[in-house]
């Protein structure tokens, strides 16, 4: 079993990245050496997220920006390229240094050392087994090193979301032109998009994002507000998430019902629309806007809660949810969702069993299933239960750690 893992991540560490974390503390916890590299700045400050402090991971973390790696003044470059040539006598990479100072191949970029410092960017991958990238941009800087490094290196690329909607099959040429990348997506609706992008599908696996159900259990509610069903939302706050539909959604219901209330959790760009909105139709009363809060607040906020309710749609970029990870955990606090059909939302819950799916901004459809909720609590209870079963059975970072051990040795 490869025990030398190389974690590349756009930044370290990210803490709305908390599955990432979590995935890196699983594999300590499994035995593997850890490389954290950051294609950014490394943040320093240690202890905003309990995992960074207790694994010390902030030592296990490096910047692979060539450009931060090499000296701004000549003379500096000079002496420090002499040093890593003496380094680097004896293994694989030495040969590639010195041919990264071809003048007639890389012109002025070999005479002023930029090809060296950015050759040398292999350093950090030549004692690892496996490198594991998150996001598939971050893994196209790394194809040109491969030969440098380690010869039976295996590469897999996560994609999450956004790199497969913004970028062309074009884009992925040096990634698409490699014999020896696997892919994990989080959900089959992005598993049909990175093969739309001419990935072979036999190299993707779908490997969901996970969480701590341990961390996300309901226990007793807390302090709900006797006779009033409370619908929440939690998101960043943007149109392919649909937290202004969600109001529609909740100013119909009252008007049918007369006793439910939204908490909507989350900062963007559909802030201000949402509460000119409120303001507007005077749904102040009804609907809560938190802005962001933290991990315990929003875990009370979900305790206190009946349902989760999150009507996704296409954004005019023709974009959607991959998977919401949101969606698990607020399945893991006992919570039936609700979502719309659209993206990889519906693969993360059962319908009719944790939640219900419904069509694409259809409002009175969203209500219907929302009433029936409120118009049945035992079922509405009995469907939470089958909720964090579901997460705990199919989320849990233990249970997709040992996935992508498993992806790791094939």
């Amino acid at each position: 079993m490869p025990k030398r893992v190389c974690i590349v991540v756009s930044s370290f560490p990210t803490i709305s990245e908390t599955f990432i974390l979590n995935q890196i503390k699983f594999l300590i916890d499994s035995g593997y050496k850890v490389r954290i590299l950051s294609t950014r700045d490394v943040d320093t400050l240690i202890g905003r997220h309990p995992v960074v402090e207790d694994y010390h991971l902030m030592d296990y973390a490096n910047t692979i920006d060539w450009e931060k790696h090499m000296p701004l003044n000549f003379l500096q470059r000079i002496l420090g390229a002499l040093k890593e040539l003496y380094k680097y006598r004896q293994t694989p990479l030495f040969s590639n240094l010195l041919k990264s100072f071809n003048v007639l191949k890389y012109g002025r970029q070999a005479v002023n050392l930029v090809k060296f410092y950015q050759t040398l960017m292999a350093k950090f991958f030549i004692d690892g087994d496996i490198i594991h990238v998150h996001f598939a941009l971050n893994a196209l800087p790394i194809i040109p090193l491969l030969d440098m490094i380690n010869p039976d290196v295996r590469l897999l690329v996560t994609f999450h979301g956004y790199d497969a909607f913004h970028y062309s099959k074009q884009f992925y040429t040096p990634l698409l032109s490699s014999n020896i990348v696997s892919y994990t997506v989080n959900t089959p609706f992005l598993k049909e998009k990175v093969e739309n992008l001419s990935f072979p599908k036999e190299r993707v696996s779908i490997l969901p994002v996970g969480l701590d159900t341990s961390q996300f259990n309901r226990g007793l509610r807390c302090g709900e507000v006797k006779g009033v069903f409370n619908v929440i939302f939690i998101g960043r706050l943007i149109p392919l998430k649909a937290p202004l539909l969600a109001i529609k959604i909740i100013q119909r219901l009252q008007q049918l019902r007369n006793n439910c209330h939204l908490t909507i959790i989350g900062e963007g760009p559909e802030f201000t629309a949402c509460q000119e909105h409120i303001v507007y139709h005077n749904l102040q009363n009804i609907v809560s806007m938190k802005g962001s809060m933290t991990q315990d607040q929003v875990k009370k906020e979900l305790s206190e809660s009946h349902v989760f309710l999150f009507p996704g749609i296409i954004d005019g970029e023709g974009r959607s949810e991959a998977q919401g990870l949101v969606i698990q955990e607020a399945q893991a606090m006992e919570l039936p969702v609700i979502v719309s059909d659209v993206g990889g939302m519906k693969y993360g819950m059962i319908n009719g069993e944790t939640g219900f799916v419904v069509k694409e901004k259809d409002i009175e459809g969203f209500v219907e299933k929302l009433k029936w909720l409120m118009d049945h609590p035992e079922e509405q209870q009995k469907m939470g239960k089958a909720a964090r079963n579901f997460v705990v059975e199919n989320y849990d970072n233990k249970v997709l750690g040992e996935k992508l051990i498993e992806i790791y040795e094939s």
